[in-house]
């Protein structure tokens, strides 16, 4: 049973899994779902608030794991985490019990002033792994309109972290129409997403549009394809080179791209990734590279063609914008090639279904046809870009 304060500090042990029996005393009075929110418009950025707490010492979150992927919680925002055995189900989600598509409760249990609505955190996320066993311990916050409850797999505290931990979550991963994260935090195993609980509870208002960031002025650019060959070099470090790789599914002729020797920051082995729920199907999850999280891309299909599947070994590459001083990072095939400028290339009359507003340039040279995507508008897109349309469907 909850009180005024909380009951109990959150389990520190590295398991906290919902188990036992139990009920409650009497079933819930017209309980509301969803209490209204308050804070939004003017109010400090919640991973502020975090870094701001963790200046002088060392960073504690409470960890939690829903859909198969970690989660973090800022503790401050966390009152208990109790056992769902005092769970009273929402009986209007029948056999569907674990989703909330309408941003209906599980259930609900006790609280000192009445019943606390609990959901799912998976299903908030729109996760298609639900808690494997249907019933996990809930995590009690309270996010400025009263306690509520979110049920996961598993929560515990983290180990002590440094504040340099805590990284900005990309433009990129950013979904405006949601808002569910306020950043990222390196944990030793991997990155995490952390939880805007203001903005992941049903009750939330949308959250307005955020102008893209400018570009950088006065930085370096890789020059469009001129109309009779290849890039031109840019003029920076690197500039005179660039480098040719492809994407395209092992067995299929290559699709190639190429960027400037001095936007490739590195080629890597693959490395775990960090999914970011409600993202675009290009957006295939966050890495970390030295101190940053990256954003890993599928080129092709964020390109407007298909998906990219490697049977063999692949390669990730780190490149940053030319303007934009952001990087991003895209699987490629081991076949990697660094070419000095200039090349003997020639325009290109290719017609392959790409989204031409993502794209500085195609050019033809003897090994196909190379596509120079343009980063800077991968990085700082459009709120609301027009959609793209294939020329070749439109009526004469």
């Amino acid at each position: 049973m909850l009180t005024g304060s909380p009951p109990h500090t959150p389990d520190p042990s590295p398991d906290s899994r919902g188990a036992g029996t139990g009920s409650i005393g009497s079933p819930p009075h017209t309980p509301d779902p969803s209490p209204t929110l308050k804070g939004g418009e003017g109010r400090p950025h919640p991973l502020a608030a975090i870094r701001s707490r963790a200046q002088s010492r060392a960073l504690r979150l409470v960890r939690c794991q829903a859909g198969g992927e970690s989660y973090c919680l800022d503790p401050a925002r966390v009152v208990a985490i109790e056992r769902a055995d005092g769970l009273e189900p929402n009986a209007e989600l029948g056999m569907a019990g674990a989703g909330d598509p309408g941003g209906q409760p599980l259930g609900w249990i006790p609280g000192p002033r009445g019943p606390l609505a609990v959901f799912s955190l998976a299903a908030r996320l729109g996760a298609s792994l639900l808690p494997s066993r249907g019933v996990g311990p809930v995590v009690i916050v309270d996010s400025g309109g009263g306690p509520w409850g979110l049920m996961v797999d598993r929560a515990s505290r983290t180990a002590e972290l440094a504040p340099e931990a805590l990284l900005p979550l990309p433009a990129l991963a950013h979904d405006p129409a949601c808002g569910w994260f306020q950043g990222v935090v390196a944990l030793p195993d991997r990155l995490a997403l952390v939880l805007d609980l203001d903005r992941l509870h049903p009750a939330a208002a949308p959250v307005a549009a955020v102008a893209p960031p400018a570009a950088a002025a006065g930085a370096a650019a890789v020059a469009a394809p001129a109309a009779g060959g290849a890039p031109s070099p840019a003029h920076n470090g690197g500039a005179g080179r660039i480098v040719l790789f492809s994407t395209s599914p092992d067995g299929e002729a290559p699709v190639l791209f190429a960027l400037s020797l001095a936007q490739v920051q590195e080629i890597a082995r693959p490395q775990p990734l960090t999914r970011v729920p409600g993202a675009p199907p290009y957006l295939l999850g966050l890495v970390r590279w030295r101190d940053e999280a990256v954003p890993v891309i599928d080129l092709s299909l964020r390109l407007g063609g298909g998906p990219s599947f490697f049977a063999g070994e692949s390669r990730l590459m780190i490149a940053r914008g030319a303007r934009v001083p952001q990087r991003l990072g895209f699987p490629v095939r081991t076949e990697i090639r660094a070419l000095a400028l200039p090349l003997p290339g020639r325009p290109s009359r290719e017609r392959r279904l790409l989204d031409p507003s993502l794209v500085r340039g195609i050019f033809d040279l003897d090994a196909g046809t190379v596509f120079v995507p343009d980063l800077d508008r991968f990085l700082a897109p459009k709120r609301n870009p027009e959609p793209f349309t294939d020329p070749r469907e439109e009526s004469p």
